[in-house]
């Protein structure tokens, strides 16, 4: 049973990256060429995030960094605050500016902690999940 949810957990986390990428990729006008032609990787890799086959990688996702740089990277992933950037949230959020782009480990480094902390609550939510069952 638990296998079953964290499959199912998986399969909705993948769902709303991709809706996700796909709105900002909307909202931007950027197409799945603009992806490829800018280093965004393969054309069947693209096609396949474009159509929730597979979440975007590091590759895809610093590539719409470069064509997006006013993108909310937490949105993105979590689908926590506004998907754009704007001067009254650099406070409070992640924001790109001209120099971190041209310097992707800034970008990489922090998209990595974000990661990591996605892949901490995720594991979190597991054993609270556990502690809830024994708890029935």
């Amino acid at each position: 049973m638990q296998v079953k949810i964290d499959f199912i957990d998986k399969i909705i986390y993948m769902y709303e990256i991709n809706s996700r990428f796909i709105e900002v990729c909307d909202v931007k006008n950027i197409r799945q060429i603009d992806l490829r032609n800018n280093g965004g990787g393969s054309r069947p890799t693209i096609s396949a995030v474009f159509n929730s086959r597979q979440k975007p990688n590091l590759e895809i996702m610093e590539c719409l960094l470069k064509m997006a740089p006013d993108l909310n990277v937490r949105w993105l992933i979590t689908g926590e605050g506004q998907m754009l950037e704007t001067n009254e949230t650099e406070e409070t959020h992640l924001i790109y500016d001209e120099k971190s782009i041209k310097n992707p480990s800034i970008v990489l480094r922090e998209l990595k902690d974000i990661f990591d902390h996605y892949e901490a609550v995720i594991e979190e939510n597991k054993r609270l999940k556990e502690e809830i069952e024994k708890l029935k």
